[in-house]
């Protein structure tokens, strides 16, 4: 009998869930970036072509919204690398 009410007890190494934290960061940067690029491609689009106005308006304000997702995510993948980096060091200095 299994007792469903214990604890979670964490079955991967530190490093292990720091890197897939670090993975997931970048792979959500790359997609608010792609999204932007096309979001910018339509409104670039919209003095060439017969694009809706709402549209061209819509694509403006998720560009806006995703900048500074796009900078946030960029920072914390940048400052978790940089503390990584300094454990590192630390740890081969004790060494």
């Amino acid at each position: 009998m299994t007792n469903y009410c214990q604890p979670y007890v964490f079955t991967e190494s530190r490093e292990k869930r720091v890197a897939r934290v670090q993975r997931w960061r970048m792979q959500l940067t790359l997609v608010l970036t792609l999204m932007s690029l096309v979001e910018l491609t339509v409104v670039c689009m919209g003095y060439y072509t017969e694009v809706p106005f709402w549209l061209m308006m819509l694509c403006i304000i998720c560009v806006f919204c995703n900048l500074p997702l796009i900078l946030w995510l960029g920072s914390l993948w940048l400052e978790s690398r940089k503390r990584e980096e300094r454990i590192r060091k630390q740890s081969m200095n004790r060494k």
